[in-house]
């Protein structure tokens, strides 16, 4: 079974004051908060390696030669006293610290895992970042092309826009001339039209002019006696005056 000191046992075996024994138990992170008497639970105790390790820290020589003495004066009554308070305040404070220090841990690991999962999702971002910008590129190369397809489309139809319009102006021109040749055409047609319609009603005078003579003629004849024989109204000739001068036995004589 391994030997235990009390703390004023380790004090005296160290000749250390209680305050640089505490000073000495932080700096080797000695935590006596676990190390209770069974018989006391005010009392700490250390082990022997833990005394052996703060006495080869500081370099005493550790005599077990001499006890302990049993009674102590007053005033290191009270020492002891204050130093297992103290020591009562520094477990609390440690359980504390240790309580923090695993918070603390435990919120480290938490944002160490959320700094592996950003780190994942920058790099999944800078890979899509990649193929965006490689999609751009592309894009670009593909509007660049489809742009410069669009300009000659767009001169090929302009040369054939000027094509035809200059088709169309001649088309027109030719069309303008044609118009005037037809004008000009109808012009000299309706200039016809009219001398021939005056050429026309002169002819139709004339024949208003024959056709009252002839009516004249056919009364003059309807009133001659009916043994006279009627000439043709179409043979209104010279021959048909001679006849009004023959006298009346002669005509009755060539009838038969």
């Amino acid at each position: 079974m391994t030997k235990t000191y009390t703390i004023t046992e380790a004090i005296y075996y160290l000749h250390v004051d209680p305050k640089t024994f505490q000073k000495w138990l932080t700096k080797a992170n000695i935590d006596l908060s676990g190390q209770i008497s069974r018989a006391d639970n005010r009392v700490r105790y250390l082990t022997s390696e833990q005394l052996t390790q703060l006495a080869e820290d500081h370099g005493r020589v550790l005599d077990f030669s001499h006890p302990v003495p049993t009674e102590k004066p007053t005033a290191q009554q009270g020492q002891m006293k204050l130093l297992n308070d103290r020591l009562h305040v520094q477990e609390r404070l440690v359980s504390d610290h240790d309580e923090q220090i695993k918070e603390y841990a435990d919120t480290s690991r938490a944002m160490g895992k959320m700094l592996d999962d950003l780190q994942a999702h920058i790099a999944s971002q800078d890979d899509a970042m990649i193929l965006a910008k490689k999609n751009v590129t592309e894009l670009e190369k593909s509007i660049q092309l489809e742009i410069k397809q669009l300009i000659q489309r767009s001169q090929e139809q302009g040369e054939s826009l000027e094509r035809l319009v200059a088709s169309q102006i001649e088309l027109h021109a030719v069309q303008v001339q044609e118009n005037e040749r037809l004008t000009h055409q109808l012009a000299s047609m309706e200039e016809q039209h009219g001398q021939e319609r005056e050429q026309l009603t002169e002819q139709l005078r004339e024949m208003k002019e024959q056709l009252a003579v002839l009516v004249i003629e056919i009364a003059r004849l309807k009133e001659m006696p009916k043994r006279v024989r009627r000439p043709k109204v179409s043979k209104v000739t010279t021959e048909e005056s001679s006849k009004e001068n023959t006298p009346a036995h002669d005509l009755e004589s060539e009838k038969p």
